[in-house]
């Protein structure tokens, strides 16, 4: 059993685990940058800490302001106060409501928690399922996320996507 244990640790990660992140790195890197060139604004809640050491930042992308102002044939100044409006409304929320960034950082725990726990257990019988997602999805019975993501993943993302809906 020491042996055993001894090289697996010595051998390093499976080419299960290589895989996984290697998928998740793509996924993440598309993610963020759809998500970069469509953000205006965004208030930044301060999560993933022990307890609240500051408090959240509001961030501007002026260039994509612009270029949105522009696509939207918009008077800049208007559509600028109101991307400012609408990002303190967020601010609000979380500094008036401290239970929304503890249920938000609670869930987003609990989801990176889950990752690592793909991550750590993807095994063949991991990649069979995958195979029959596959086939699910080719059947028009999914979407590609369900590839990517475990059963508690998407639950985890479920709620988040739900909480996101109503701030």
């Amino acid at each position: 059993i020491v042996r055993d244990s001894f090289l697996r640790r010595r051998s390093g990660p499976s080419i299960f685990t290589l895989t996984n992140r290697a998928l998740a790195s793509r996924y993440l890197g598309v993610l963020m940058g759809y998500l970069a060139s469509s953000v205006l604004g965004q208030y930044d809640p301060s999560l993933l800490g022990r307890e609240l050491l500051t408090p959240g930042r509001l961030y501007f992308l002026e260039s994509n302001i612009r270029i949105w102002q522009r696509r939207l044939a918009l008077p800049l100044e208007e559509f600028r106060t109101w991307v400012v409006l609408h990002e303190v409304t967020h601010a609000w929320q979380f500094e008036a409501h401290p239970w929304l960034r503890d249920y938000l950082n609670a869930q987003l725990e609990l989801y990176i928690q889950e990752i690592a726990r793909a991550q750590a257990g993807f095994s063949l019988r991991n990649l069979l399922e995958r195979l029959s997602r596959l086939e699910n999805i080719i059947r028009g019975e999914g979407n590609l996320i369900e590839l990517i993501i475990t059963p508690k993943q998407r639950e985890a993302l479920r709620r988040l996507q739900a909480l996101m809906c109503i701030i």
